[in-house]
């Protein structure tokens, strides 16, 4: 179903039901009655309406059709529309357009996808679903206002579906909307134990009207430690040095984990286990050992001295851990049971520093080992050859999105998830993502932090002053500038127009390392209005700053 949204002179009509006025940009019902054709500027169809925040109506004009998962008809939104209208700062208008030009918002007409299928909804809480869904804090105004049946609920990360020798696999990643954020503007923990980059991931099987079903998460690292987002490729790390504080949320995590998966959480860990990774996951250890709710903590070296190839020492973790694995067990259900038949208890958290790299490499081996073991153990070995392709296929672009989500690019090391090797392409494919998360993290990231904040309720509109106050990407400005220039005195003097041209480019490189030194950025609108609950960090003085 499509509904209709009328542009007038006075306001915003949505199927002549809804009409969010210019004048106080207050949410009221028109009564059914359209507006005179005379008032009416524009006219278009949506699929549904994502929310109406800081003045701005998002509404969503074009989405595609990915499969059916779980009976339920599944779209992928690929076009938005913004209509700005009351929103008086035009910086809270850029920054969350910015935000969506990115992938990833899903929604289905018929069901919450927010909700995952283990356990049974009826034991799925207001506060899990809250969690998942990313116009929850958008859409509030519309649904108060009795327009809740505009608005879908959507979820913000990764699905794809595939059907393989009439058997369908899908991968299914929601991102936790409770500390959202990117690479160095969001990490570690929040006083409330969530943490940055939180995202459940359900892999699918459906095979003669059975459905079977698994989850992971992954997570940053749930201590008090952040890297600052400065004008450097990788910023020092900070740790918090201790307090009670942080044992408290480290805690709460936890404890909030083993009510919401049903039983104790077994965590793998697969940072590096030198330099400040290493402390990190030094404190992470002996933390995890202490905490009730944590059943096993595993510690894997991707990056291993060790002569063994990589999928040597993956297969020996499998093996390592196929005990605690086999013991949570499957979500099975049919399409037509609404009570699951079987319901996994107790999961695995993963993580690494970015949880985007080898995170995706080694999550991805794991649950294709339960797949092929526990689920499609009566294949032969060319059907099962044919479903791991496609398994790896799956694995490598939810990798790829919930990586440029975060970190600003590709998800490195993806040839080994797709292949299980190292390619040339692949290696080619890590320096593009390099770059790409270089510049993102620089120059990106501040902003678009800004743009989740305002779109999460984090943070809503205040003083221009403060959602203007940071820096612009002028370098590509000053690029431009300096070709032109070169070029129009080229024409005048060949000579003297490369002498301009390197007389210039050496006052941009010794710009540039003043930039570089000037550490911008450093903070976002989070901090510019004087922070919330989600800053934990009250005096840098408590932080140990390590290389």
């Amino acid at each position: 179903q499509k509904y209709t949204v009328l542009r007038t002179y006075d306001g915003v009509y949505i199927d002549s039901r809804a009409f969010i006025a210019d004048k106080d940009g207050l949410v009221k019902d028109a009564g059914g009655k359209a507006p005179p054709a005379n008032r009416v500027t524009d006219q278009f169809e949506i699929f549904c309406v994502f929310g109406y925040i800081s003045g701005l109506l998002i509404l969503v004009t074009r989405a595609e059709n990915l499969g059916c998962l779980n009976g339920h008809q599944v779209l992928k939104v690929t076009e938005w529309r913004i209509i700005n209208v009351i929103s008086k700062v035009e910086y809270c208008e850029n920054v969350v357009r910015a935000f969506f030009t990115m992938d990833g918002m899903y929604f289905s007409p018929t069901t919450d996808l927010s909700e995952r299928r283990s356990p049974s909804s009826s034991t799925f809480s207001e506060t899990q679903r809250a969690a998942f869904t990313w116009n929850q804090a958008a859409s509030s105004s519309l649904v108060k206002a009795g327009f809740g049946e505009y608005v879908r609920p959507m979820i913000f990360g990764f699905v794809s579906i595939t059907t393989v020798r009439n058997i369908k696999l899908a991968l299914l990643s929601r991102r936790r909307t409770d500390r959202a954020g990117f690479r160095f503007t969001t990490r570690g923990m929040d006083s409330d134990g969530a943490v940055a980059i939180a995202t459940e991931t359900e892999t699918f099987v459906e095979r003669a009207g059975v459905v079977t079903s698994f989850t992971t998460i992954r997570g940053s690292i749930p201590l008090f430690w952040t890297q600052f987002p400065l004008q450097m490729r990788k910023p020092k790390t900070m740790i918090h040095t201790g307090s009670r504080e942080e044992v408290a949320a480290f805690s709460t995590h936890f404890h909030k984990l083993s009510e919401e998966y049903g039983s104790r959480v077994v965590i793998l860990s697969t940072v590096n286990d030198t330099g400040a990774e290493g402390i990190l996951n030094l404190k992470y250890s002996r933390e995890a050992r202490k905490s009730e709710n944590v059943q096993l903590f595993k510690h894997f070296r991707f990056f291993s001295g060790e002569m063994a190839p990589l999928t040597e020492r993956l297969e020996d973790l499998y093996k390592d851990l196929k005990g605690v694995l086999s013991a949570q067990g499957l979500t099975q259900r049919t399409d037509h049971e609404i009570v699951t038949r079987k319901a996994q208890s107790g999961v695995l958290r993963i993580n690494c520093v970015d949880c985007c790299d080898q995170t995706n490499v080694v999550l991805a081996h794991l649950v294709n080992s339960v797949v092929r073991e526990f689920v499609l153990d009566d294949l032969d070995p060319d059907e099962w050859n044919d479903l791991e392709a496609a398994l790896r296929e799956l694995w490598y672009e939810n990798g790829k999105q919930i990586s440029e989500q975060y970190a600003g690019g590709a998800a490195l090391k993806g040839d080994l998830t797709r292949y299980g090797f190292r390619t040339f392409s692949g290696r080619f494919q890590d320096l593009k993502s390099i770059v790409n998360r270089d510049f993102s993290n620089r120059y990106k990231h501040g902003a678009l932090q800004d743009g989740v904040d305002i779109l999460l309720g984090v943070v809503k509109e205040h003083i221009p002053l403060h959602l203007d106050s940071r820096l612009r990407p002028y370098f590509p400005r000053i690029v431009i500038i300096i070709f032109v220039v070169a070029f129009v005195c080229k024409n005048l003097n060949f000579s003297r127009g490369l002498l301009v041209a390197f007389k210039l480019l050496s006052a941009l490189s010794f710009g540039g390392l003043l930039l570089v030194l000037s550490k911008p950025e450093a903070w976002t609108l989070r901090s510019a209005l004087g922070g919330t609950k989600a800053v934990v960090y009250p005096d840098a003085s408590t932080f140990l700053p390590l290389e």
